[in-house]
């Protein structure tokens, strides 16, 4: 990736960190937006909140203009909220707002802002993150503000997709399972139950890392015929009953 540009929103920690580590490793010029933009890999940092649609579009035209260019675009920031109580019937106003706000429109706002430069160089990747909760969502109802915005990531993915691919810009989504990052360690309390991993396919937990090998893959001319997936990075969780990584009360 010698000579292209990406950005990485939710860069500053977790998934986001690593997938900007990543793509820095295989010579891309990185610049990393996050709230916090932490200590992780980048050579550009921004501080941004990609639920502000103005500061992302002045984050973006900066960036090209300083760089000259944009030729990868990943959207990994994103919220969990509080899962145990934002019940399908129960969750407010504002717990839906926030979700909506940062995973939805966070990734709307990006893409809307990236696209032109994307299709300007005839050869672009956007990467989305949506979540394996958005088609296998909790049980009991529970994050349905979560599971809601992370579904409409997907459509809104799949409809990019089919919009920019005659200008050669490829668009995918990465739905991860079970991965072992503080944001999952939060709202889980069963990322250390060994019994429940032990009956995942791949009997582990996944690590930012793995999120991050599979953004290779969508970022690079490996994947110049592959547009509008939804790929999951889960283990096999979705293939079990298993409860790793769902260890809501």
């Amino acid at each position: 990736m010698t000579g292209k540009v990406a950005l990485v929103t939710g860069g500053g920690r977790g998934i986001g960190a690593a997938c900007a580590m990543r793509l820095e490793a295989l010579g891309a010029t990185v610049a990393v937006a996050d709230l916090e933009v932490g200590d992780g890999g980048g050579s550009r940092r921004l501080a941004l909140d990609v639920a502000d649609a103005a500061a992302v579009g002045a984050a973006i035209e900066g960036l090209v203009e300083e760089l000259g260019r944009l030729d990868v675009l990943v959207c990994a920031a994103g919220v969990l909220g509080d899962l145990e109580s934002s019940t399908a019937s129960r969750a407010g106003d504002a717990d839906f707002a926030t979700a909506l706000d940062v995973n939805l429109m966070g990734t709307v706002n990006c893409c809307r802002a990236s696209a032109r430069h994307l299709e300007a160089g005839g050869w672009g990747r956007i990467v989305t993150f949506t979540s394996l909760a958005a088609l296998r969502p909790f049980e009991r109802g529970l994050g349905a503000p979560y599971v809601t915005s992370k579904s409409a990531v997907i459509g809104y993915t799949l409809s990019l997709a089919a919009e920019l691919g005659p200008a050669g810009v490829n668009v995918n989504a990465v739905a991860p399972g079970s991965i072992d990052t503080p944001m999952t360690r939060s709202a889980f309390d069963d990322m250390d139950d060994d019994d429940a991993v032990s009956r995942l396919p791949i009997p582990r937990h996944g690590r930012p890392e793995d999120c991050a090998g599979v953004v290779e893959f969508l970022c690079t001319p490996l994947s110049d015929y592959v547009t509008g997936q939804v790929i999951r990075v889960d283990g096999g969780l979705s293939l079990t009953d298993a409860l790793s990584g769902s260890g809501l009360p």
